[in-house]
């Protein structure tokens, strides 16, 4: 069991029927699910980015558009996280766009 501080997770991603904590340089499994992380830290820096990815958006470096819509966020740690285009609109707002 690990205390994780939010402000250290890059992302999470739920990946079959797993949920990972992706930090700096570890990687942890998390026995909440994907809605509940969402729910618990969504007041916080955090969005969904895709069904399967809830991206810390303070860890983020750059942003650009790809095809359709889409966004590519560039992380800190030099990891590309696709934003679907449905939650384009999310992202916007929570950077009051």
């Amino acid at each position: 069991m690990h205390i994780i501080n939010p402000k250290d997770v890059f992302y999470f991603e739920s990946v079959d029927n797993k949920v990972f904590i992706y930090c700096k340089q570890k990687i942890f499994q998390s026995k909440l699910k994907l809605y509940e992380i969402e729910s618990e830290y969504e007041n916080n820096d955090f969005f969904r980015a895709s069904k399967s990815i809830i991206i810390n958006i303070s860890k983020i470096e750059s942003v650009s558009p790809v095809s359709y819509g889409k966004f590519q966020a560039l992380l800190q740690n030099g990891e590309k996280i696709f934003i679907s285009r449905q939650f384009v609109p999310v992202f916007k707002k929570k950077l009051g766009l």
